[in-house]
Parts: C-alpha cells; structure tokens; sequence
C-alpha cells in the first residue's frame, strides 16, 4: 500500500472592482496525507486553515476564516 505526506501554501494579494489602493490578501495552508487504497482509489485527510485579511467591515469576506479537517476520497480512471 501506498501513503503519502504534503503541504500547500497559497497568498492571493489584489484589490477589489471597482480597483481602490487598498490590497485585500487571502491565506491557505493545507497538511495532509492519503492512502492508496487500491491504484485507483486514494483516501485522504487534511488539515486547512484559511484567513481573509483587511476586508472592509461592510464586506462579506471581512473576519472570514476556515480552520478545520477535510476528508475526502478520489477515484481515478
């Protein structure tokens, strides 16, 4: 059987439309591993943890976040 370990990092910097000077950032990072269960089957666990930064208070985004696992399952053919 098969196993595997990694990791991702992600910064998204920009600015809103209509464009102003504020830039607005969005972080991610992801830990995870999985198991081949059969060649065409991974299982697989991770833990995300996601950060929206300097939002406008009015904005949906503003203090958003997501910390937490996910599990999933892939099937390729």
């Amino acid at each position: 059987n098969d196993f595997y370990l990694g990791g991702r990092y992600i910064k998204l910097t920009g600015q809103l439309i209509p464009k102003n000077s504020t830039d607005y950032s969005v972080n991610r990072y992801q830990v995870g591993g999985g198991w081949f269960v059969t060649p065409n089957v991974l299982a697989k666990l991770e833990w995300v943890n996601q950060k929206y930064n300097d939002f406008p208070l009015t904005d949906i985004r503003s203090g958003g976040q997501f910390k937490g696992f996910m599990v999933s399952g892939v099937v390729g053919f």
